[in-house]
């Protein structure tokens, strides 16, 4: 039986094992937990900024309907997201997981470590900048106080990512077109194993504020608030 959430009384985090850049370019590692409801949270919530609504909390469990069988609780509980039974296996659904996971735990750690607010998807930000939708881009452009920044956001089943592969990361979280204070090359792996990410983020000071950008993207999803 898949059973999506464990007993109040059992562990019910999942603890990312995590090599972190630092906004200095120090490099740590570290482990950061989020609990069961959070990890689904962030895979429907990931770039879609954040209203507490309804229509928030269908998504969030249709979240859950749809991918069940990767979310069973004993497997999040050891740190790592589960598979259905062989027999149901589709390597496409599952490369889509891990892609879901990877931009939810991106966005999960673009606010633990980076100190997002409001997160978007990098293309909805440049609809509302009036760019075209073309050329390299990034997956989540990031609002924070008084700076904002851009995540390329991964996630793979394979143990290991190379230093080559991370560059190459990095350089997809650049390549938008929005200014933006720093680049996160956020890249979970391992994930039916023990959840890692490579969490790289330089930071540039020089890059002024976006403040007619954020203040719309923020108007249509705080439509009662206005943003200072």
């Amino acid at each position: 039986m898949v059973v999506p959430f464990a007993a109040p009384n059992r562990r019910t985090t999942v603890d990312i094992q995590i090599e972190y850049i630092d906004q200095n370019s120090n490099l740590s590692n570290r482990t950061e937990s989020i609990n069961n409801f959070g990890i689904l949270k962030h895979l429907a919530i990931a770039g879609q900024g954040y209203l507490p609504s309804l229509k928030r909390y269908i998504r969030t469990f249709g979240m859950l309907c749809h991918y069940i069988e990767y979310l069973n609780s004993s497997s999040l509980n050891s740190s790592k997201f589960s598979l259905p039974p062989q027999i149901r296996r589709d390597p496409t659904e599952k490369a889509q997981f891990s892609n879901l996971a990877g931009k939810a735990i991106g966005d999960f750690l673009s606010k633990r470590l980076s100190g997002a607010k409001v997160t978007h998807n990098y293309e909805a930000a440049m609809t509302g900048a009036g760019f075209p939708i073309s050329g390299s881009r990034p997956d989540l452009y990031c609002i924070g106080d008084n700076f904002q920044f851009a995540v390329e956001a991964k996630g793979f089943s394979r143990s290991t990512i190379s230093s080559r592969e991370m560059l190459r990361h990095k350089s997809q979280a650049s390549s938008g077109r929005l200014r933006v204070n720093f680049s996160v090359a956020s890249v979970a792996y391992n994930l039916y194993a023990q959840a890692k990410c490579n969490y790289h983020d330089p930071f540039d000071h020089n890059v002024e504020l976006s403040v007619a950008i954020n203040r719309e993207l923020n108007r249509r999803y705080y439509p009662l608030c206005q943003y200072k």
